[in-house]
């Protein structure tokens, strides 16, 4: 019965905590004419940003043709992160995400701004594109790896085959955050694999409004590779057309399972 107790307490307790940190931190970290959620996104967003940025670009070289710039430190990542947070404050206003119908897409339309936001700071160091452009995706990846975690451990207490579990997350993902109206999909199978056609996507509109099409192509859209092989054992994504390559469909496929 105290064990209850104990667990009952503290389960109203965690939170509770939570969110008088969140609410206390507001004021300090408000974004300026935005959209409360813009905050909240800062808020949540800002120590998995600070923890993937350490792991990813400490003791990278800062440039790759001239190694005599030596390699990044602790000094160069603080700079980088503080001029990241700059630029999300000064981009996320002119987002206008409040004209988009769900939370999720509004979520979703924010890390773009995010990860923009990244790309611009990464470039003020004086970094070549193409290689900002492979940071920014290494940074994204190390945050998306520890996200899936939920899912798939969700999906695989639920079943044992791989396709169905990669069926499982990927509905996940269309009810929060790709979800309709802003997230416009079509699910054409789902037996042997998983295929969606999806039409349009508010962080797409979000990139092609700043001509960073290309940037969105070699950040965004390379994830589902990787993100495939880590849902489920031996898992793989086709795509054939991208939004971001200028085409009218994002035509995907997800195997849960090695194709013979």
């Amino acid at each position: 019965m105290k064990m209850k107790t104990t667990r009952f307490i503290l389960g109203l307790a965690v939170p509770v905590l939570t969110a008088w940190v969140v609410r206390a931190k507001v004021p300090s970290e408000r974004v300026p004419d935005a959209p409360d959620l813009a905050t909240y996104i800062k808020i949540a967003y800002k120590p998995i940003v600070k923890w993937s940025a350490n792991r990813i670009l400490k003791g990278r070289y800062l440039d790759r043709v001239d190694l005599n710039k030596g390699r990044f430190n602790q000094t160069d990542i603080d700079r980088v992160l503080e001029n990241t947070w700059h630029n999300y404050d000064e981009l996320a206003p002119t987002t206008h995400v409040e004209r988009l119908k769900t939370l999720g897409n509004r979520h979703n339309v924010l890390l773009g701004v995010l990860t923009h936001a990244l790309y611009r700071a990464l470039l003020d160091v004086g970094l070549e594109k193409g290689y900002v452009t492979e940071l920014v995706s290494d940074l994204m990846w190390k945050a998306y790896e520890q996200w899936i975690g939920l899912p798939r451990a969700f999906a695989r207490l639920t079943t044992q085959d791989p396709q169905e579990q990669m069926n499982k997350m990927l509905n996940m993902f269309l009810r929060y955050p790709f979800n309709p109206p802003g997230y416009d999909c079509k699910i054409l199978a789902k037996t042997d694999v998983f295929v969606q056609d999806v039409y349009r996507f508010p962080v797409y509109e979000y990139f092609k409004s700043h001509s960073k099409e290309e940037f969105m192509l070699n950040t965004w859209c390379t994830q589902d590779f990787a993100l495939a092989q880590v849902m489920t054992e031996g898992g793989s994504y086709e795509r054939s057309h991208t939004l971001a390559a200028g085409d009218k469909v994002c035509d995907m496929k997800w195997y849960g399972k090695p194709r013979s």
